[in-house]
């Protein structure tokens, strides 16, 4: 599948060096040497294209994951903008003259990830040389004709994942269109006389519905290098006689479900250098398979092959140079291989070798680079096998079965390793000098081993040339190893996380000159040395992590003048105290992370002579005041501080003077325990404060003056507080300040001029209070509000002299939850630019025809949840633009005649229709959702469906339907998300039903006999099954072969109390690269045994068991036996293992899924080398898993935190749950996990703990 350049990648890359932009602070921009600005503007709450100065040059403009809704007409007008980006917003309409502005510079632009339901083809019109487009992630349905005036200047487009059902011909008219993308739409095939631009080089058509290559592709794309076809329904493909020679860089066949493959594709006259078939389901490769196509390098992984015939690659012998066979059935190492004589690349991982012999790889000895065998039964390095290559530079062997490393095991042909990775064997001890031949060696990976002894000069022929060592979870040692890697001087990358490291001499590090990043993190250290980090000689160290240990304090000059130190993470320790100068003369620190400790007190210079600093985390602790005097001369006004005090004690925060100032950019203080606004801080950090967060403390006041000194604060929240007043002049002189979130408080009232002085006022929250009323005079009339939400308050009306002072550019406001019970048609006059109107649950009964009069540009309007009488032929007759509209709970009968021709989404959920009426559906053609779930409906309304040709989404559930046939759907060719649970009277559902929803991705449905039959047989293109179960037991298999695209399998139902071990069986044969297996929100407390062993070869897979009454988790259930652990490690689960919300119990027989999150952190998602903020969230993840702890009085903590020591256990205490067979191989796998992860030293430890 062809790759699109990463947006956010983009943006960081334009933010480099960037300053606030006048027009908007939270905004960034910069300018470069031919002046012209860079803009961005990413995850700012904007609801209009911001206006820039006139006359200002653009390089590239960023507006970013905000809210905007629509583009107006000469948006930045008098700008020149060269590179526009809009990509993940809410736009859905483009004015015909938006650009117009820019038309004759403007080369690219960015529309990804909108909700435009056609291509704004007359916005276009004015664009003179647009060479780069990017429509993806929209909602189009069709591309029109007209492209003319694009023709001879477009040369990139992306059109993917949209709702195409064809390939637009008149693409071929695009005379200058060198890059395609139509991914992930609903093209079923391609017409065999398609033409495609003549200068067009790559295109991709992935993730459609293709079942027979595309020829026609291949015979007019004269030009045509890069074609992706990868994940269709293709079968098979039969011998192709094109008109001309076929040559192509990439042919990307892959996720397809070919089951074979002959010789001679294109008839000899071709050349393929990238040959992708991986994950397809080919069996054999017979002789000349690939005869003719001269690739380079070729992609088989993921089949079932078993063998190749020795002639397969004839034809390739002194071309092919990659070979990928990963993940197949291969018991001995094809013959075939021996007659590539330039293959430098060879991929075996995951087959079944369980030994090689001497001639495996006579003919590619001499030019073999890199070699993969891990995954594999071997139970010795292959050396035998590997003496005539001499030149392999990469070789993995790791989750194999190796016992031991020999001295003559790595002989004189691995003199050139440059990377040897020999992570999860079964190595115990590493001895004498067998790694004298690797003398180039750079990288080594012995990690997920049990290694308890290692010679001291094991490492000594590495002295120059090893840059990387990783041991996690493998060398079981209570000191730091200073012997081991004293001879290390080039090392610059040491992994040693997840062991038994419970001391670290001073010394250990200081032989480690080359040293940059070093990883102790999950060990038992209670003590950091002063120095220790402070070698001398040690001048590039860069990150330094020691998170999840047993450090108590941080001693004066622990992490003292290291000139290149960067980041810094010592989380989840148990540290009370942070001396001062604990960080000292550390001039490039930019980050470090004291999160989830026990801090009590920071001394005063703890943070000293930190210029750089940029974020400091010390969320979770236990700190009952903040000092400033913490962080004596720290930061700097350039690039203030990110402080995150939040999830703390604190109680005050006093300010000692004097003081060397602090800038601090961002101050998150939720979750404390302030009582009052800590107005004596915020002064002190008042000059470069822009965001500053008091959320859920216990502030009820905010009184004059406290705030005054903020000018340049431009974010305030602070919700959650139980406020009940706020001073008339509370706001006063925050002139910078553009969101202000009060929500959730008890205000009651607001004094008349409370924001008057918040000229810059765009975002105001007010949800979730106690107001009854608002006069105009609240906000002032120079704030260019845009958003006002005053849901859920007590407001008896709309305030409307309020809208009056903001209807010039108020675009969302949000009134749910209130007590209105009149609007007419001078309630909203004033706000003619209102795009987004919630008036849901609320006391309305009757309104007036002319309500909305003059709210032209109303996209959605929610009035749910309301007992409405009105006429809303006439009502909606003023707001042609509606795009969504909800109508949920609001007394209907019967279906109401809607003239919204631009409609796309449409609830009439929780009322009382019966049948829906072809009337009230001839004018929504454009129609795309439609929920009408909980309502009287006895039978599907077919009758409708051929109105709603556009429909994608369908919600149908709990309804008295009685019957479902084929006629049920029929129509809906577009569909794709169908939800049909909670039928409770439905006593027919036949087998066919679905047959026709040929593009149908989603389906939520009741359980029922023949659900196999439903799902499956008929809909080949289910991505997402969800089943709703209304019985105490689910019998197995709930589905049998499935579709090859099965992404996510759902259960759920109150009732619910045991599944059968077989549910998933046959499930595996038929799904993709990845599954989400999800069992939520039932009742069941434990789980069989073997319930995964049927998808054991899925690729990524993931197990939910979010919300449900699970009190311990069997480990058989993911493990049938021991050997699997073994081999598999945490890999079998590597989309992860999700337990939130369930009772668990801090007792013995868990511990092994403590550690086994802790691994799957470092094994699966690779937590060590992300960055800190990606690995914060992944750590985050793994600890939503919580259990009671009988400690602490049943208080919930982190499974992933939980040790042996801990909770005392004995060896007695791993029987575990279950009886007879099953409890006695429940205790033997608890005891090998528990062996293997070293969760519980030794067995001697445990028997004697008491």
């Amino acid at each position: 599948m062809m790759k699109l350049c990463s947006p956010l990648l983009v943006i960081m890359l334009t933010t480099v060096a960037a300053t606030p932009c006048l027009f908007n602070s939270m905004c960034t921009c910069k300018t470069d040497e031919a002046l012209r600005m860079h803009i961005a503007c990413v995850a700012v709450p904007l609801y209009t294209i911001p206006e820039v100065a006139t006359g200002t040059r653009i390089s590239h403009m960023d507006v970013m994951s905000s809210e905007i809704e629509s583009v107006e007409n000469d948006i930045l007008q008098g700008t020149h903008i060269e590179s526009l980006r809009l990509m993940s917003n809410r736009i859905g309409i483009i004015s015909d003259r938006a650009f117009a502005s820019s038309g004759s510079v403007l080369r690219a632009l960015d529309l990804s990830y909108n909700q435009l339901d056609k291509v704004p083809l007359k916005s276009f019109s004015n664009i003179k040389n647009l060479d780069w487009l990017n429509l993806h992630g929209n909602n189009i349905e069709v591309v029109e004709t007209y492209w003319n005036h694009l023709q001879d200047t477009l040369q990139h487009l992306f059109i993917g994942e949209n709702d195409l059902t064809s390939f637009p011909d008149h693409f071929s008219k695009l005379r200058t269109l060198s890059t395609l993308n139509l991914d992930n739409n609903l093209i079923t095939s391609i017409q065999p006389n398609i033409k495609t631009p003549p200068v067009l080089e790559t295109l991709s058509i992935s993730n459609n519905f293709l079942q027979e290559f595309p020829v026609s592709l291949i015979e007019t794309g004269t030009a045509l290098n890069r074609l992706y076809v990868r994940d269709n329904y293709i079968v098979n493909i039969t011998k192709i006689v094109p008109n001309r020679f076929v040559k192509l860089d990439i042919l990307d066949l892959g996720m397809n479900q070919m089951e074979s493959w002959s010789g001679q594709m294109f008839g000899g006259r071709s050349e393929v250098r990238n040959l992708h078939l991986d994950m397809n389901r080919l069996e054999t490769l017979d002789a000349n398979a690939f005869d003719g196509l001269r690739s380079v390098r070729m992609y088989l992984s993921r089949n079932r092959l078993k063998n190749l015939d020795h002639k397969t690659f004839e034809g390739l012998e002194r071309i092919l140079e990659y070979l990928d066979l990963e993940h197949n059935n291969l018991g001995m190492i094809p013959t075939a291989i021996r007659t590539l004589k330039n293959l430098k690349f060879l991929y075996l991982s995951s087959n079944d070798l369980s030994q090689l012999n001497t001639a495996d790889f006579t003919g590619v000895s001499s030019s073999l680079r890199s070699l993969s065998l891990s995954g594999n039964r071997l139970l010795e390095i292959p050396s035998h096998s590997l003496t005539n290559c001499t030149k392999l530079s990469h070789l993995n062997l790791g989750y194999n079965f190796i016992r031991e490393i020999r001295e003559n095991d790595f002989g004189e042909w691995a003199t050139h390793l440059d990377t040897l990775l020999l992570m999860n064997n079964k190595l115990k001890e590493l001895t004498g000098r067998p790694f004298k031949n690797t003398t180039t060696l750079r990288e080594l990976s012995l990690s997920f081993n049990n290694i308890h002894y290692i010679d001291a000069d094991v490492f000594m022929d590495l002295a120059t040339s090893l840059e990387s060592l990783e041991i996690s979870f493998g060398v079981y040692y209570d000191s730091f190893p200073v012997k081991m890697l004293s001879h290390l001087k080039s090392l610059m990358w040491l992994v040693l996380d997840n062991n038994d490291i419970s001391s670290v001499p001073v010394n250990s590090l200081h032989s480690l000159d080359s040293l940059q990043y070093v990883n102790l993190e999950s060990n038992r250290i209670s003590v950091l040395v002063p120095g220790t980090f402070g070698s001398p000689n040690q001048t590039y160290l860069r990150e330094v992590r020691l998170n999840q240990n047993y450090l108590m304090s941080l001693e004066p000059n622990t992490f003292h003048d290291l000139q290149q130190l960067q980041t810094i993470t010592v989380s989840r320790n148990k540290i009370i105290e942070v001396m001062s100068r604990a960080f000292n003369k550390l001039p490039r620190l930019l980050n470090v992370d004291l999160s989830y400790n026990r801090i009590e007190y920071i001394q005063p210079s703890a943070f000293e002579r930190l210029p750089g600093l940029k974020r400091l985390d010390l969320q979770g602790n236990q700190l009952k005041e903040l000092r400033m005097a913490s962080f004596a001369n720290s930061t700097n006004p350039k690039t203030p501080l990110v402080l995150n005090v939040s999830n703390n004690c604190i109680e005050m925060a006093p300010v000692d003077h004097p003081l060397t100032a602090v800038h601090v950019r961002t101050l998150d203080l939720s979750y404390n325990s302030l009582a009052d606004v800590p107005y004596r801080l915020l002064h002190f950090v008042s000059a470069s404060l822009r965001h500053l967060y008091l959320d859920h403390n216990r502030i009820t006041s905010v009184y004059n003056a406290e705030l005054v000194n903020l000018t340049g604060l431009e974010v305030l929240s602070m919700t959650g507080n139980g406020m009940t007043s706020v001073a008339s002049k509370a706001f006063h002189n925050l002139t910078s300040l553009q969101v202000l979130r009060l929500s959730d408080n008890r205000i009651q009232q607001l004094s008349p001029d409370q924001f008057a002085t918040l000229p810059r006022l765009r975002v105001l929250s007010l949800a979730r209070n106690q107001l009854t009323a608002l006069g105009w005079d609240a906000v002032p009339g120079v704030a260019p509000l845009e958003f006002i939400d005053l849901s859920d308050n007590r407001l008896l009306a709309v305030p409307v002299s309020m809208l009056t002072a903001t209807g010039s550019t108020l675009r969302h406001l949000l009134l749910s939850g209130n007590r209105i019970d009149h609007v007419d048609g001078t309630t909203f006059s004033d706000v003619t630019r209102l795009a987004n109107l919630s008036l849901a649950n609320n006391k309305l009964t009757i309104i007036p025809d002319n309500t909305f009069v003059g709210l032209t540009g109303l996209l959605a309007l929610d009035l749910s949840s309301n007992n409405l009488r009105a006429n809303f032929k006439e009502l909606f007759h003023y707001v042609q633009n509606v795009r969504h509209l909800n109508l949920a709970d609001t007394g209907l009968v019967d279906t109401p005649l809607l003239p919204l021709p631009g409609l796309i989404s449409l609830r009439l959920s929780h009322n009382k229709l019966e049948k829906v009426s072809r009337s009230s559906m001839e004018m929504l053609s454009r129609l795309k959702t439609l929920y009408l779930n909980d309502n009287r409906l006895t039978s599907s309304p077919w009758n409708v469906w051929s109105l709603l040709p556009s429909l994608k989404t369908l919600d149908l559930s709990a309804n008295p339907i009685k019957t479902i046939t084929k006629a049920s759907f029929s129509g809906l060719s577009r569909l794709q998300h169908l939800r049909v649970q909670q039928l409770q009277y439905a006593d027919r559902f036949d087998a066919g039903s679905l047959s026709k929803l040929s593009t149908l991705r989603s389906l939520a449905t009741d359980w029922r006999p023949n659900i196999g039959q439903i799902v499956c047989a008929a809909v080949k293109s289910i991505r997402s099954l969800s089943v709703r179960v209304n019985r105490l037991r689910l019998p197995g298999p709930i589905v049998d072969t499935c579709g090859p695209k099965l992404e996510s399998v759902a259960i759920t139902g109150p009732e619910l109390r045991f599944v059968d071990a077989q549910v998933f069986a046959g499930l595996g044969r038929g799904v993709g690269e990845r599954l989400t297996i999800s069992i939520r929100h039932t009742s069941i407390e434990d789980l069989p045994a073997d319930l995964l062993l049927p998808l054991s070869g899925v690729p990524k897979l993931a197990l939910d068991l979010t919300s449900n009454r699970l009190t311990s988790l069997n480990p058989l259930t993911v493990y049938s036996n021991y050997t699997t652990w073994e081999n598999s490690g945490t890999n079998i689960l590597r989309g992860g293992l999700y337990l939130d919300d369930n009772p668990l119990q801090c007792d013995c027989g868990l511990l092994w899924l403590g550690q086994w999150l802790r691994r799957w952190l470092r094994e699966a998602v690779q937590v060590h080398t992300l960055g800190m903020a990606e690995a914060q969230l992944a750590q985050w993840t793994a600890r939503r898993a919580t259990c009671a702890d009988p400690r602490n009085g049943g208080a919930r903590v982190p499974v992933a935190d939980i040790y042996p020591e801990d909770l005392r256990c004995k060896a007695s205490a791993l029987s575990g749950s279950g009886t007879g067979n099953t409890a006695t191989k429940t205790s033997h796998l608890i005891v090998c996990l528990a062996r293997s992860l070293a969760v519980f030293y030794m067995v001697t430890v445990w028997c004697n703990v008491y």
